[in-house]
C-alpha cells in the first residue's frame, strides 16, 4: 500500500512537472514577444526619424545652392545687359 501511495504521488508529480514545463514552453513566446516587436518598432521609428533629419538638412542645402545659383545668373545677366 505504502509503495502505490508513492508510486501515485511520483506520478502526480511527474505529471504536474511535465505540464508546468510544456505551460511554460508554450507561454513564453508570447510573453517575449511584445518586447521583441517593440524594441524592433522603437529601433525602426528612430532610424525614420534620422533619415528624415538627414533628408531634410540634405535637401535644404540643395535648395540654397540652387538659390545662390539663380542669383548669381540673374547678377551676371544684368551686368551683361548694361555692358
Amino acid at each position: 500500500m505504502n509503495e502505490y501511495i508513492e508510486q501515485t504521488t511520483a506520478d502526480i508529480a511527474k505529471e504536474s512537472i511535465s505540464s508546468m514545463i510544456g505551460d511554460i514552453l508554450v507561454d513564453a513566446p508570447s510573453f517575449t514577444w511584445p518586447q521583441i516587436s517593440g524594441a524592433v518598432q522603437s529601433y525602426k521609428r528612430a532610424r525614420f526619424e534620422k533619415n528624415s533629419k538627414t533628408f531634410t538638412e540634405e535637401l535644404h542645402s540643395k535648395i540654397e545652392e540652387v538659390r545662390l545659383n539663380l542669383e548669381l545668373k540673374t547678377f551676371k545677366q544684368e551686368v551683361d545687359l548694361y555692358a
